[in-house]
Formats: structure tokens, sequence, C-alpha cells
């Protein structure tokens, strides 16, 4: 679990920012602000999102299984929510791959118009 949160992490920290920069450099310069503020309260509204749902998933779990120990209810919950958000990374790299090709496919096409003129 720790080899786990320390590379998610470590990914994070090269990732955000990065994204965040990129991002802002497509803003008017005075909507550079507003950007930022965007981002961040994405960025707190996307982790009380997950808090929620992680939330719900052991209320749920604990709710299904009550003659099992509170222990057993939060393990069974904690595993549930680790599917639920391996499901949605998996979503999210098919989604970052597409998006990729995309990519990819907009500067080959600019490439091609540059070499025309």
């Amino acid at each position: 679990m720790t080899i786990f949160y320390t590379v998610y992490m470590v990914g994070f920290g090269f990732l955000f920012n990065n994204v965040m920069t990129y991002g802002l450099q497509h803003l008017k310069p005075q909507l550079v602000g507003d950007g930022n503020a965007l981002f961040s309260t994405l960025q707190q509204y996307a982790g009380s999102i997950g808090t929620a749902c992680v939330s719900m998933i052991l209320a749920i779990t604990a709710a299904q299984m009550p003659h099992q120990s509170t222990v057993v209810q939060t393990a069974i919950g904690t595993k549930y929510s680790y599917v639920l958000f391996i499901i949605g990374a998996l979503i999210m790299d098919v989604l970052i791959i597409d998006i990729w090709k995309q990519i990819g496919k907009e500067k080959h096409s600019f490439e091609l118009l540059d070499q025309d003129k």
C-alpha cells in the first residue's frame, strides 16, 4: 500500500503542475488568475467527491453485513473502494490515450499545412 501511494504521489507531483501550467498557457493573460482559482477549486472538489464515494461505499458495505465486525466491514468496503478507483483509473487511461492520439493527428495535420506554404 505504501509503495502504491508513493508511486501515485510522485506521478501526481510530476503531472499536476505541468498540466496546470499547460492549461493556463492557453488563457488570455487577464484570465490566468481565474484559471488558477478554477484549477484549485476543481482539485478540492474532486478530492471531496472521492472522499464521499469511499464513505458511501464503506457505509453501504457496513449496512449489507451487520453480522460482521467493524474491522471486516471496513476491510471489505476498502476493497470495493479500490476496485472502483482502479476502474476509474483504467477509464481515465483509455481517455488519455485517445486524447494523445487526437493531439498527434492535429500536429500531423498542422505539419502538412506548414509544408504546403
